[in-house]
């Protein structure tokens, strides 16, 4: 009664009235989480989609998202020349675009899970090889266990992709015999993502369980699990790159590196490099493999030295040397010519190519005389030592390393505040950018955008000589056209004599539930709604007279 009481008094008094619901996906993960190049699959989108059929927008025009006719279900065909590795994927409506969600692409085949698959017992049989398997780990306690068979000596590669995919999961890997002793185990390898290499000791059948704990940890300590907990098990007894020699390519320039790994077969070890088109602002590259792992490539801006090639000769900066510290107490060292005041920033990558150095790098002060060094300037102009070791005094054939001899280089971090802005015709939204200055960079700076669509606006703004956030001012016209799709954002110098364009993008990572990923950065995502519904006048009523 009081529900139709309030209806009628708004009738009563004949208001203007204009409803618009808003409604954008929301996608907590995929599953399955990617397939093989030149294949169709049934992919479920867990999540909410008010809005049915959705859009979908994927970073390689070579894979094709089709909805079917259930919510959240899709079809997916990945062509054959579809770039091997993680691609990122929105679900959109007029209303808004999800959060950016990797699709993986394989060049191996791939299979479901089937449960049950708990024990060592019931695991289920992997009868060829190379695959990959989807799974998910979906309750408490849940361990999926898969059935291997291995002659005497073959060696097994199992590599797990699950924390990098979004799973709130520290994962692990297990080798058991068939009564479900243990053999071998990783509990790390790439991030959190555990990375097993297992050498049969006889013939036979050998289970791969994959198990894992919360992370962050709770107050449970028992195994964890949650449908949301999807993973990737890649296993072979084929080649596995573990990383390449050198490490790194010099920028602007091509070059074929020898691929290093498990199960290399001889004269089969070239992989090629293209670093022609790195910006400036990338340390790095990621080239996949074709196990569908991403290999980490470093990128510098000088040449790219062998140890035993500059064994004895004096380096200039920038230089990078790659070596390996194959004995117990080993420790490189390295000469280093250098002025009176020359500054140095040496580094050492190590852990993402898959080493197990922890380095140590000290420089000679004095006769004798190590000093530990990150950032250093020359006291004097002399040749120093540089020398290279263990933290823990270990060695072996994985201490491998890079060591990185450069000049310390200006340069910028550049983040907007979020990955999607919406904006309604008419309106105006607030976009804050974060320019974070780092080892001197003082170049003056403006924040702009870019790549805006038709009726569009957007301001600029100076970044503080010490750096900091600016707010870009975006407007639409109220004509504007509804409008999905990237945006670019920029810090770029108004200086003619110190040209410079620093791109900003947003850093996946920050998302509390993605705390790692296999794409960590993307370019921010703009909505421009629809304009709302013409507003309708509902007629004023008069209560009927009483009859007399």
């Amino acid at each position: 009664m009081r529900r139709r009481l309030a209806v009628g008094m708004i009738a009563g008094l004949g208001m203007l009235l204009t409803i618009r619901a808003f409604s954008a996906p929301a996608v907590d993960y995929l599953f399955p989480d990617g397939a093989q190049r030149g294949t169709t699959i049934h992919l479920t989108a867990a999540g909410k989609f008010d809005i049915w059929p959705a859009l979908i927008w994927v970073d390689s025009p070579g894979i094709h998202f089709t909805c079917a006719k259930d919510k959240g279900e899709f079809t997916v065909q990945c062509d054959k020349d579809a770039p091997i590795g993680p691609h990122l994927v929105r679900f959109f409506t007029a209303d808004g675009t999800s959060f950016p969600r990797v699709f993986m692409v394989g060049g191996d085949p791939e299979i479901l899970e089937v449960e049950p698959n708990d024990t060592p017992r019931n695991a289920q049989h992997i009868s060829n090889l190379p695959v990959t398997i989807n799974g998910k780990l979906q309750q408490y306690d849940d361990t999926d266990c898969f059935a291997v068979k291995l002659s005497a000596g073959q060696r097994l590669i199992a590599n797990l992709q699950c924390r990098r995919l979004g799973a709130g999961l520290d994962p692990m890997l297990h080798v058991l015999d068939e009564a479900g002793y243990e053999l071998a185990f990783a509990h790390d390898g790439l991030g959190l993502d555990p990375l097993l290499q297992f050498t049969a000791p006889r013939a036979g059948i050998f289970i791969v369980r994959v198990s894992g704990f919360h992370d962050p940890p709770d107050e449970n300590t028992r195994l964890a699990g949650d449908p949301s907990d999807i993973y990737r098990l890649h296993l072979t007894t084929g080649p596995f790159i573990t990383h390449v020699l050198p490490a790194g390519v010099q920028r602007g320039q091509q070059a074929t590196l020898t691929a290093l790994g498990w199960n290399m077969p001889a004269g089969q070890t070239d992989f090629p490099i293209d670093a022609r088109s790195v910006a400036a602002v990338w340390d790095h590259l990621m080239a996949p493999t074709p196990s569908g792992e991403m290999l980490r490539v470093e990128v510098g801006d000088g040449p790219e030295l062998l140890a035993s090639q500059v064994a004895g000769k004096s380096i200039s900066a920038p230089a990078y040397i790659n070596g390996c510290l194959e004995k117990i107490g080993q420790q490189d060292s390295f000469e280093i010519a250098a002025h009176k005041g020359e500054a140095f920033h040496f580094s050492a990558t190590a852990t993402v190519m898959g080493s197990a150095l922890d380095p140590l790098i000290r420089i000679e002060t004095a006769k004798d005389q190590l000093q530990a060094v990150g950032d250093w300037t020359a006291p004097e102009e002399k040749t120093y030592r540089l020398v290279i070791s263990d933290q823990y005094h270990k060695g072996g054939d994985d201490y491998c390393y890079r060591l990185r001899i450069e000049h310390p280089k200006p340069a910028i971090q550049a983040n907007p505040n979020a990955a999607a802005y919406v904006v309604g015709p008419g309106k105006t939204i607030d976009v804050t950018m974060t320019g974070i200055r780092l080892t001197g960079h003082a170049t003056p700076l403006v924040a702009i955008a870019s790549d805006l669509p038709p009726g569009i606006i957007a301001t600029s703004a100076q970044l503080p000589p010490a750096g900091g956030a600016v707010v870009l001012k975006l407007s639409a016209a109220t004509d504007a056209k509804p409008f999905n799709g990237l945006i670019h954002l920029f810090f770029v110098g108004v200086d003619p004599l110190r040209p410079e364009v620093d791109p900003a993008v947003f850093n996946l990572s920050t998302e509390k539930d993605i705390t790692q990923q296999m794409i960590y950065l993307c370019d921010p995502w703009l909505t421009v709604l629809p304009p709302p519904p013409p507003a309708t006048t509902q007629a004023a009523t008069q209560p009927a007279a009483k009859p007399k």
